[in-house]
């Protein structure tokens, strides 16, 4: 087949399937079935149920009643997965991907093929979709232009079309759109029906003449029943026959929806009854095919893509670093953000001496270049938000898991955290005047990347809990307060009450604190303050006393910092890190699985 690859037909049918919500019943025992190579649009008023459908039918409502089947298969978590694409009505893209960059990646993860069969099939999608004169536009976000909307609906559909799975389900595909941008969509889902032997099930809203005359089949809903279930084409004469014929400045399908909508009754509950006896006369005349056992429509079942675990994650490390790479807002601000932070501690606490006095100033140095970086670390929820979206479309779509790209973000997030790292450390080192051979310099820059690292990862655990941008900030903001308040700067170990003791030894900032502490108190000295009448006073006592000086030692003595392993408290950081990325991971498998 010249447009891509003709497709094992895979019926889909559903019996008495219904849905309610707080005791009220949204969809009430439909049965019926789409069939392959045709495009099934469901239609109705707002509030019908249609979209409630279209979830139940694929296996996106855990809280259904009823049976749906794949062929004569019952379907399930994985069969569908594998069997069956879906499009919200939202279009979830990576915004700082080309529309070429979009498909060919959703190829690399769907389809087990050579890379130039890979590319011909692309091509073929663009072309058949309309995208030619843009594949190579950035297809854009609400933050910079890209795409136009027809387009980027078009781009959405692709996505999913080019894992030429035999069951593509659409959740409004026109919406929003003009009547040519929504004749193009409707006319690309028509293709993927009629030339590769695509089962389109969508639900529609209210279309065009043009739009309408493309469908093959139709299920019309009101209040969770269906009123009319059958051939598209078929629709007026059913009307006719039921003795209702449709105005000569109204079509069809127009004057079947405005016969079933009650919202702008007065009488809403007897206008409801009315609609309710008009589907059931309605139906008895064109009653539904439900499923018929021993049916597989000439087609098997897909267990898989085929696609290896390494292919995806090849696929997904270069996706995940171009679009970080291009992401100005969630990296390159932050970037500059680093750098303007390192100038401003590095000129307020400048050139710090080795005075007394920079006992203290070293102290808050250290806890700023903890606590502020790592406070800075909440800008991971917006982005974290943005592509998940995108994530939990191919998870669902059975592309891959929660775990690998637990480990894609973090491994393409590392470059960029460590770029962040070595700018700090190069500004505030000489500018501070700390501890200054080569080998601390590393230390600090290592302790800090740790840290940030760390920090990263915990705050991927509060959207990954709570998915709504506001909610996870406010937690993650108590999160950092907290870890803050008692990592032992601002209030010292032995004065912390001990029901927060394991809040001491939670806190990631502790062991970055106390780790740079001992890189820079360890082997300075300082001197003493100098008394007016001669001699002097020496804070903290050591050998050096009778020098008027005193050992950076004697501080971490004080503080008792001195047995801090640098090695060991990074080892922590790291291991606090890892152990944030696996909660993160099975939060966001959870939310994906069942939310």
């Amino acid at each position: 087949n010249n447009q891509g690859e003709w497709l094992e037909p895979v019926a889909l049918s559903w019996d008495r399937i219904s849905f309610a919500k707080k005791k009220k019943s949204i969809l009430n025992g439909l049965t019926g079935m789409a069939q392959s190579g045709r495009v099934l649009a469901i239609m109705g008023p707002s509030g019908s149920g249609k979209t409630s459908l279209l979830h139940c039918l694929a296996g996106r409502n855990r809280h259904m009643q009823g049976n749906v089947y794949l062929n004569d298969t019952p379907a399930n978590y994985n069969n569908m997965r594998a069997n069956a694409g879906f499009v919200p009505q939202d279009d979830v893209l990576l915004a700082f991907l080309t529309v070429e960059e979009s498909i060919s990646y959703a190829a690399e993860l769907q389809l087990k093929r050579s890379k130039a069969e890979r590319r011909r099939m692309v091509n073929d999608i663009i072309h058949r979709s309309g995208l030619e004169g843009v594949r190579k536009s950035k297809v854009g976000s609400v933050v910079f232009r890209g795409v136009s909307g027809g387009e980027k609906r078009r781009v959405s559909v692709a996505v999913e079309a080019i894992g030429y799975k035999p069951v593509l389900f659409l959740d409004e595909p026109t919406s929003g759109l003009d009547s040519a941008a929504a004749y193009a969509v409707v006319g690309f889902l028509r293709s993927l029906a009629h030339s590769n032997g695509a089962t389109i099930i969508a639900t529609i809203h209210q279309p065009s003449t043009k739009v309408f005359e493309m469908f093959d089949d139709l299920l019309i809903m009101a209040y969770g029943d269906a009123v009319y279930q059958g051939p598209a084409a078929d629709l007026e004469a059913h009307m006719n026959q039921l003795g209702y014929h449709t105005p000569r400045n109204s079509t069809p399908s127009e004057y079947a929806i405005d016969l079933i909508n009650a919202d702008f009754e007065e009488q809403k509950e007897a206008a409801k009854a009315q609609i309710k006896a008009l589907g059931a006369q309605s139906m008895a005349m064109c009653p539904p095919k439900g499923p018929v056992m021993g049916m597989t429509a000439g087609g098997h079942l897909r267990k898989s893509s085929g696609v290896g675990v390494g292919m995806k994650l090849y696929t997904l490390l270069r996706r995940g670093l171009i679009n970080a790479a291009r992401n100005w807002v969630y990296y390159w601000v932050r970037v500059a953000m680093f750098g303007a932070l390192a100038i401003l501690s590095g000129t307020v606490w400048f050139q710090l001496g080795d005075s007394y006095k920079s006992v203290q100033n070293r102290f808050s140095v250290l806890f700023f270049g903890v606590a502020f970086p790592c406070f800075m670390a909440v800008a991971g929820i917006p982005g974290f938000l943005e592509e998940r979206g995108v994530v939990r479309r191919e998870i669902k779509g059975g592309q891959y898991n929660a775990a690998l790209y637990t480990l894609i973000a973090t491994v393409t997030a590392i470059p960029f955290l460590f770029i962040m790292a070595v700018l700090y450390s190069a500004i505030v080192y000489p500018l501070h005047g700390l501890h200054g051979t080569v080998g601390h310099w590393f230390t600090f820059m290592g302790i800090f990347f740790s840290a940030i690292w760390c920090a990263e990862s915990f705050m991927l655990v509060f959207p990954a809990l709570v998915p709504i941008f506001v909610v996870a900030l406010t937690l993650a903001a108590f999160g950092n307060g907290f870890v803050m308040m008692l990592q032992g700067y601002f209030v010292p170990f032995q004065d912390i009450p001990k029901f927060w003791i394991w809040g001491h030894y939670f806190s990631y900032q502790k062991y970055a604190f106390e780790a740079l502490c001992k890189n820079e108190f360890d082997g300075l000295i300082f001197n003493c303050q100098a008394n007016t009448g001669g001699g002097c006073t020496c804070l903290y006592q050591d050998d050096l006393n009778v020098n008027c000086q005193f050992r950076g030692e004697s501080v971490l003595t004080a503080y008792e910092y001195e047995d801090v392993s640098i090695v060991a408290w990074v080892m922590v950081l790291l291991g606090m890190a890892v152990g944030f990325r696996i909660m993160f991971a099975v939060l966001f498998h959870l939310q994906v699985r069942f939310f």
